[in-house]
């Protein structure tokens, strides 16, 4: 008989799904379809109200779950893992995904792939008291990003991944996200689907959207946060105050000139200042090719498409990059007055701000009833809204700085034309 050792072994297999009411079911199934990739151990981790749902295993996905364990795994998002030892013995400890419940949260990851610098990573954390419970790499990414801070200053995803080297696809859960990151080559594989009523999946292979019936979208790039922080980013600020200004597609937004103004500004002067380096990306050229691509009119998104479930997407896009840029002590203004537009945005379809239009977001109809409550009211109503820790956490709630700024764009929003604080911004010289 071969012995175990000289089985073939593939990559593990990651999977995470978000917004999904049966999002264990079809972790599982996503799992199945990534068993060639590890068939060691698997594990799911689940979310529900904040609060996390774990069960793992040594063995095949089949012997693992069954119909009574997945119906206790609720929530509607999670992630997955089935496991070969690349690090680390093959032993119910080292099955993923791994969790942590520290003073930033909860977090959950699962990891492919190897950390080339991981004993030094791995030394300076036990130098400074934290614990491992296991062998494996992905748990030196997860206590990183447990700390709160790193070398003096608020510590962010980015910061955390800007330390690690070597080749890897990670999916992280928190208890408001679900975020997938790749190292900056794109040597381990990540993709993108979504399923029918609009869930987002990741998985290590395509071939785990065809088990659940989700549709490909793309592959996660080397560069996904630069997108993100970029494109994605200006596309969805153009289109909180396009719609404000009155203007029904993304071209229109990008040629009026002072928002074209403004969000170039915002990208050159607030993003790019705290996006990874030695990408091999020109962050200017890369802004430049993104403001071509929304002058294209035969691209024809419209404004309120854009918008959709805006409270999901501007975590990512604006309010991580505010992060960045309190921790590094530089001026965020017109990063907060992108947030402040999505508010005004919001808030425009209760009935004291004229009742304009109906948004498609998750957080809309609460958003709406308190304009509805509260009315202008700007310091106040920016207060109820930024309480929303399902969107902002407890850390930008309580900063009054950035409770003021937005405060007073969002006045200025919501009384009307935004094109006159847009240009009162233009004229002042961004710090950091």
């Amino acid at each position: 008989m071969q012995s175990q050792a000289h089985y073939p072994k593939h990559y593990c297999g990651v999977f995470g799904i978000f917004g999904h009411p049966n999002a264990a079911e079809l972790t599982y199934y996503g799992l199945y379809a990534l068993q060639h990739r590890g068939q060691e151990s698997a594990g799911i981790v689940t979310c529900h109200e904040g609060k996390f749902y774990k069960h793992h295993g040594m063995g095949l996905v089949p012997q693992i779950f069954n119909g009574e364990i997945l119906h206790g795994l609720i929530g509607d998002r999670a992630i997955g893992h089935t496991r070969y030892s690349t690090t680390g013995s093959s032993q119910l400890k080292n099955a993923q995904p791994l969790t942590v419940d520290c003073v930033r949260g909860q977090i959950a990851i699962a990891h492919n792939g190897n950390l080339t610098n991981a004993a030094r990573l791995r030394d300076e954390l036990e130098n400074k008291g934290v614990p491992f419970q296991t062998t494996v790499d992905s748990e030196i990414i997860l206590m990183m990003l447990a700390q709160p801070t790193l070398n003096g200053v608020e510590n962010t995803l980015v910061q955390t991944l800007r330390r690690i080297e070597g080749a890897y696809s990670i999916v992280i859960m928190t208890e408001k996200e679900l975020i997938g990151a790749r190292d900056q080559f794109g040597f381990r594989p990540l993709s993108i689907g979504r399923t029918a009523n609009g869930a987002w999946v990741l998985s290590s292979e395509t071939t785990a959207f065809d088990l659940i019936h989700a549709e490909f979208v793309r592959d996660v790039t080397g560069h996904e946060l630069i997108k993100m922080r970029v494109l994605n980013a200006a596309q969805s600020t153009l289109a909180y105050l396009g719609l404000l200004c009155g203007f029904d597609y993304t071209y229109e937004d990008v040629r009026d000139p002072v928002l074209f103004d403004f969000v170039r500004r915002m990208l050159e002067t607030e993003t790019a200042p705290c996006l990874p380096s030695g990408t091999g990306v020109d962050i200017k050229a890369y802004v430049a090719q993104t403001f071509a691509r929304l002058h294209n009119k035969a691209i024809a998104h419209r404004n309120h498409q854009i918008a959709t479930d805006g409270s999901q997407k501007i975590v990512q896009r604006l309010l991580n990059p505010i992060r960045d840029r309190m921790a590094r002590g530089g001026s965020y203004d017109h990063l907060a007055a992108a947030v402040a537009a999505w508010m005004a945005y919001l808030c425009a379809a209760s009935s004291r701000f004229g009742a304009r239009w109906a948004p498609d977001d998750p957080w809309g109809e609460r958003v709406r009833r308190i304009a509805d409550e509260t009315g202008p009211q700007s310091a106040i109503l920016t207060a109820r809204i930024l309480a929303l820790d399902a969107i902002f956490g407890a850390d930008l709630g309580k900063n009054e700085t950035f409770c003021s700024t937005i405060a007073g764009h969002l006045a200025a929003f919501l009384s009307g034309d935004p094109r006159p604080r847009l240009e009162a911004l233009a004229a002042r010289a961004p710090s950091g």
